[in-house]
């Protein structure tokens, strides 16, 4: 029996997957959503082994995101695509008004991308590009008009410049689907005088799939797969769920003409009990694909063992004092100087960051009492992990070392000022789930406090587990771990909080100042 594909290629909190390929190198960017920096990029030699080299939308310029941090706004569903020399990023931003559609450009991903451009007149979601053999751009999209007082969903595509924005013709409506909810994330390949329409449907939960069809021209008439849809694990016992938004790359030096080709598409791993929970987000993962006759077929299993040899010599473990120049980690409207690791829902930590005297990082709460608080933060990787910070909290001063899904689901350690406390939203509820005083740690004011919080998979049962992970909170004394409080991993899921990220853990700022000594990530 073939070993099947149940590890992912990018794990944690990297949904909506797209990718191409340029003299060797394969670039892949995900979705951000409230993030920034945002529309991480990545690069690889093999498909197996990646390495992040920055995010196309680093500049909060470039994505001005919905005030706050409000939860799973921001980017939707990139595309990154070459042409003549030039990569291009298009993504949705929402919560933009009006919204529409912003590319970004450069000729080095690894490098600075140029200043957005946005294409009128496109509201929707899941921008794609495409050219034509006569190099005419096409964007499509799944649009959405509320023409008849509610939403109505149609996958389109116009002819536009790609450097301007500018709209070169009218819209036409694209293949809608085999009649599944939610046909989105379209995409269009041009290959040997035909157009190949490949999206998802389904909806992006464990119905998700992708589907094909295929016309001559943009206008139709469309030719369905035979075998839609071409990918899906609904109703299966995989371990991988939700399988869909994917995007296709050639292998072949003929390009689209050749037959094999590779496929990247999002997943859940959902964890019991019943009906299953996906605690670290959509993650992103890869099969293989070749054209037989007129379609492609999907190969599971191509490359199951190579991400299996990976993951067993490879580890996601960290270790970063984040040092640097004193002064602010970003001026003006600069990129920020942090490892591409870092990120800030609602990109509110950029104005709180600067470096002290010595180059450590100092993270201050605002003001006012009312405004969101600031969060920096790193992606959970691994189903058991445990991840430490080291602080330095100002006298009067509040912080946290803290667990997020999203504004209204986290669980955090917090010192301050008179205790180490574990506490745990959900939704409108705020629970303490256990505090040590401040005379029991040697009154760490103005010294350095440890604080750590773990995922634990506990011990499965005879109806497997009872619970999907436990988050177990907690502080550090004389080098000895004194545990706080426990979690329920169910109330920091995506089935209980919705929305479309995962976890991340980092360090957030409640009142006055922190320094931060080091911060520590690993696999358990």
């Amino acid at each position: 029996m073939p070993t099947r594909s149940a590890r992912p290629i990018l794990p944690g909190y990297y949904p909506d997957p797209s990718i191409c390929r340029v003299d060797g190198a394969f670039w892949l960017v995900n979705s951000s959503f409230e993030y920034l920096p945002g529309v991480p990029v990545h690069r690889s030699a093999d498909l197996v082994h990646w390495e992040q080299v920055g995010h196309a939308y680093a500049r909060p310029s470039a994505l001005p995101l919905p005030g706050g941090d409000a939860g799973s706004q921001g980017t939707f569903a990139p595309t990154i695509r070459h042409h003549d020399g030039v990569f291009y990023v298009i993504v949705t931003n929402m919560g933009q008004d009006p919204l529409s559609q912003r590319i970004v450009r450069t000729t080095d991903p690894a490098a600075d991308w140029s200043d957005p451009v946005e294409v009128p007149d496109t509201p929707g979601i899941d921008p794609d590009l495409c050219w034509d053999e006569e190099g005419v751009c096409h964007l499509s999209w799944r649009g959405v008009s509320f023409e008849t007082g509610t939403a109505v969903s149609t996958l389109r595509s116009v002819p536009i410049d790609p450097g301007t924005g500018r709209r070169l013709g009218e819209a036409v409506e694209l293949w809608q689907g085999t009649g599944m909810r939610d046909a989105e994330g379209p995409h269009l390949y041009r290959r040997r005088g035909w157009w190949y329409l490949l999206l998802a449907e389904g909806g992006t939960g464990i119905g998700h799939c992708v589907t094909m069809a295929r016309a001559r021209e943009l206008t139709g008439p469309w030719e369905e797969h035979p075998g839609n849809p071409i990918l899906t694990h609904r109703s299966t016992d995989h371990p991988v769920q939700a399988t869909g938004h994917a995007d296709l790359v050639p292998l072949d030096a003929d390009g689209w003409d050749g037959a094999r080709f590779a496929m990247v598409h999002l997943g859940i791993r959902q964890l019991e009990p019943f009906p299953g929970y996906h605690v670290n987000g959509r993650e992103t993962f890869l099969v293989g694909a070749h054209w037989e006759g007129d379609w492609p077929v999907v190969v599971e299993d191509r490359y199951a063992e190579a991400i299996a040899a990976r993951d067993a010599s490879s580890t996601h473990a960290f270790t970063d004092e984040l040092r640097g120049r004193p002064g602010p980690v970003a001026d003006a409207d600069a990129p920020w100087d942090l490892p591409d690791q870092w990120v800030s829902p609602g990109g509110l930590a950029r104005a709180a960051l600067a470096r002290n005297e010595a180059g450590r990082l100092r993270l201050t709460a605002p003001g006012d009492d009312a405004a969101p608080r600031p969060l920096l933060a790193t992606r959970c990787r691994d189903a058991a992990w445990r991840a430490e910070a080291e602080l330095v909290v100002e006298p009067g001063a509040a912080v946290e070392l803290c667990v997020y899904l999203d504004p209204g689901h986290r669980a955090a350690v917090r010192w301050d000022g008179d205790r180490a406390v574990a506490v745990a939203t959900a939704a409108p509820f705020e629970q303490t789930l256990g505090e040590l005083a401040a005379e029991y740690m040697e009154a760490p004011q103005g010294r350095a406090l440890r604080m750590w919080v773990s995922a634990q998979l506990p011990e499965s049962g005879f109806f497997g587990q009872r619970v999907p992970d436990e988050l177990v909170l907690g502080v550090s004394v004389d080098g000895r771990d004194i545990e706080l409080g426990r979690l329920d991993g169910r109330y920091l899921s995506t089935e209980v909080a919705g929305g479309f990220t995962g976890r991340v853990v980092g360090v957030r700022a409640v009142s006055g100042t922190a320094t931060i000594e080091r911060f520590i990530y690993q696999p358990l």
